[in-house]
């Protein structure tokens, strides 16, 4: 993350769907104040807020009556550590190769030949299920 803000870049935001403090891509500035992000894990666009929680600008939050204080005190967390907290949960098991062929479980481990080794996290369809690998959440498609 550099000094100067800009679209595309990444920024620490508070994620009020997520409910934490995450990564986040600036989707559009309002002159050198960064005004909408795309929450890197849950994908929603939404206006920026500081990490803490809080509002861009303290004047917004007072004229507002909100208080400044954080909703959560959750830390932050990279793709990278949620990943490998829900391997450790499930055990750390032998990763069963990934086929759209193959009906997979809830919290079973997977080996994806192109996103490598990932953990089911939701069945969000049928044939569709969401998997959290070491860099990014994907949907792939099973049980076909």
């Amino acid at each position: 993350m550099s000094d100067k803000p800009s679209v595309g870049k990444e920024i620490l935001n508070y994620c009020s769907k997520c409910d934490l403090n995450l990564s986040a891509l600036i989707v559009s500035m309002l002159g050198a104040e960064v005004s909408k992000v795309m929450c890197k894990t849950c994908k929603t666009t939404r206006r920026y807020k500081d990490p803490k929680g809080g509002a861009t600008s303290p004047s917004k939050r007072k004229a507002a009556g909100k208080s400044s204080t954080p909703r959560t005190k959750r830390t932050v967390l990279s793709f990278q550590e949620v990943w490998r907290e829900a391997l450790e949960t499930a055990g750390n098991p032998e990763p069963k190769p990934y086929s759209i062929r193959t009906a997979f479980d809830l919290g079973q481990v997977i080996e994806h030949p192109t996103f490598g080794v990932g953990i089911i996290q939701k069945r969000l369809h049928p044939d569709k299920i969401q998997v959290i690998f070491q860099d990014d959440e994907r949907t792939l498609i099973h049980n076909r």
